[in-house]
């Protein structure tokens, strides 16, 4: 049965920095943000803290919106399920390169890998492939990803 699970995203993360002989934060850094141009991206919450302009984490509580501290993941090392901090022009670039692809950061035919259903999740008609979700919705195909953290939320498709 299907069943997300962050730890396999801290596992490949961290296999891939040994591998490669570096931290996972410096590996992405080297071949995804910079290859791509994501130049106001970084694994590290304290670096977005001291930049001129940065959100404020926020949470709904007792029907009041309330400003939160900074989760910080590299506080646990694990960093490979969700610790980047980004902005919109940023994520728009990084989204390009699912639409498109770029042989820079990853050859056509592991790219076409990212995005190929590997299992049925069980939720309707939709799949999963590596790191997103791929259905048809009201007759388009679409792939999908979410996540949160204290205070932030962010959802590609």
């Amino acid at each position: 049965v299907w069943q997300y699970n962050n730890l396999m995203f801290v596992v490949a993360g961290y296999t891939g920095a040994q591998l490669a002989g570096t931290t996972y934060e410096d590996l992405v850094l080297q071949r995804v943000f910079r290859p791509l141009g994501m130049t106001a991206s970084t694994m590290a919450v304290r670096e977005t803290q001291k930049r001129p302009d940065f959100a404020l984490p926020h949470v709904l509580r007792d029907g009041q919106v309330r400003e939160v501290p900074f989760y910080d993941y590299q506080e646990f090392g694990i960093g490979a399920n969700g610790a980047v901090n980004s902005n919109v022009e940023d994520m728009l670039r990084y989204l390009q390169f699912h639409l498109a692809g770029n042989e820079q950061v990853l050859p056509r035919t592991q790219f076409d890998e990212l995005h190929r259903p590997v299992i049925a999740t069980g939720q309707g008609t939709a799949t999963y492939a590596l790191g997103w979700t791929v259905d048809t919705r009201t007759g388009q195909h679409r792939i999908a990803h979410g996540g949160a953290i204290t205070g932030f939320t962010a959802h590609a498709m």
